[in-house]
């Protein structure tokens, strides 16, 4: 049996909050929801798990949801767990093959 993988995102209940179901629907471990600020100050929160054994079409489905997260022009928080340990974060610099999510 497999362990792990799943993500959990916790909202204050006193926040208005909906899911942000385009991006939930998405074929990536992700959890995504649209915050409704004060005076039309609006984010979008997303947490993601990207496995070490992700396929291309997951890791392209989760750049996409990045991609349609930031089109609105809305305040973003991304955070999670996307399991790329080459990369060295005081440079920027990765192999190819991490490369891609740096330059996202």
């Amino acid at each position: 049996m497999k362990k792990g993988g799943g993500v959990a995102l916790y909202i204050k209940d006193t926040l208005q909050s909906a899911e942000y179901d385009e991006l939930n629907s998405k074929r990536c471990k992700g959890l995504w929801c649209k915050i409704y600020g004060n005076k039309g100050k609006n984010f979008v929160v997303g947490v993601c798990y990207r496995s070490q054994e992700a396929d291309d079409n997951e890791v392209d489905q989760l750049f996409e949801c990045f991609k349609l997260a930031s089109i609105d022009n809305h305040r973003l928080l991304i955070m999670g767990d996307f399991n790329y340990p080459d990369i060295n974060w005081n440079l920027l610099r990765s192999d190819n093959a991490r490369q891609k999510f740096l330059n996202w």
